[in-house]
């Protein structure tokens, strides 16, 4: 459980963290050279990652409730 519960964390950090980083490109003098778009990103890596979430939060939640 300990295990799962750490991953779902760092997915969550992870996110946090990605979301932080291209803000940050899209400030300042990164603008011209960080290859970031204007407006909204199209990126599944966020998706993916609350999928992820979900299946950590199920997994977790199932081992803890003890379902076969």
């Amino acid at each position: 459980m300990a295990l799962i519960a750490c991953g779902v964390a760092a997915l969550v950090i992870a996110i946090w963290q990605y979301r932080w980083m291209v803000r940050y490109l899209r400030s300042g003098p990164f603008v011209p050279i960080a290859g970031v778009p204007e407006g909204r990103m199209q990126s599944p890596l966020v998706a993916v990652a609350l999928f992820l979430i979900l299946v950590g939060v199920f997994a977790f939640s199932a081992v803890l409730l003890r379902l076969p």
